[in-house]
């Protein structure tokens, strides 16, 4: 009954850590465009991307932690994470030049 109920905690156990590495959602990021968005906006835009950044970088931690069977299972949404918040950042840069360039020609 020992043996039993220490094989059940440690099942437990893994699966919880399998569960805990979970993959935000990216989609929830809505990057306005630089080109008519306000300053608020766009501050507001850049931390919800840092946010998101952090939490996909917390993800590839987490998976990185798991067991080489574990992560079989969530290395592909983890490459696609990291890959999506490169994207995300790349969107966010872009619109910020289009925004700086938008603030540039409404002062002359």
């Amino acid at each position: 009954m020992q043996r039993y109920l220490t094989a059940l905690a440690a099942a437990t156990l893994l699966t919880g850590q399998a569960l805990a590495c979970e993959a935000p959602d990216i989609g929830s990021i809505d990057i306005p465009s630089g080109a008519s968005a306000s300053e608020a906006e766009m501050v507001a835009a850049q931390q919800a991307v840092a946010d998101m950044v952090e939490a996909i970088e917390a993800y590839a931690a987490c998976v990185d932690g798991l067991s080489r069977t574990d992560q079989r299972d969530h290395i592909r949404d983890r490459d696609e994470a990291v890959d999506a918040a490169h994207r995300l950042a790349t969107r966010m840069n872009r619109e910020i030049r289009n925004f700086n360039r938008a603030v540039q020609l409404a002062s002359r």
